[in-house]
């Protein structure tokens, strides 16, 4: 099935010269259908209550450091497996959360505005 969705920039559709939305296919569009995804907490569209993630429920906590990133993973593919895509490493950057994905075009990566709060 060929995959099809408008392009999106900064919340709003990228317009070409003309004015017309772009498009994008294939991995670009798999992208941003997954940076979509694991952007929206769960539940928060009313319309597809399965649809987002959980990843901003996880906090870092001292005493588990060292499986901060397997949660962060576990979540992404949670919420990405019934879309044909996964998580395949993801971990924290200045940038925010830096996320690999596994589409059926190849893998491509991409960075989630989200800042991990420390936990107690």
């Amino acid at each position: 099935m060929k995959r099809i969705d408008s392009k999106i920039v900064n919340g709003d559709f990228s317009l070409n010269k003309n004015g017309i939305p772009e498009t994008l296919t294939g991995k670009e569009e798999c992208l941003q259908s997954a940076r979509l995804i694991l952007s929206m907490k769960r539940g928060a569209f009313r319309y597809d209550r399965t649809l987002g993630s959980e990843i901003s429920d996880i906090t870092r906590g001292a005493a588990d450091d060292e499986h901060f990133e397997e949660r962060l993973l576990s979540r992404a593919n949670e919420a990405l497996m019934n879309h044909g895509l996964k998580a395949i490493a993801a971990e924290t950057s200045a940038e925010g959360l830096r996320v690999e994905i596994s589409t059926p075009y190849g893998a491509g990566e991409i960075i989630l505005d989200m800042e991990v709060q420390d936990g107690a």
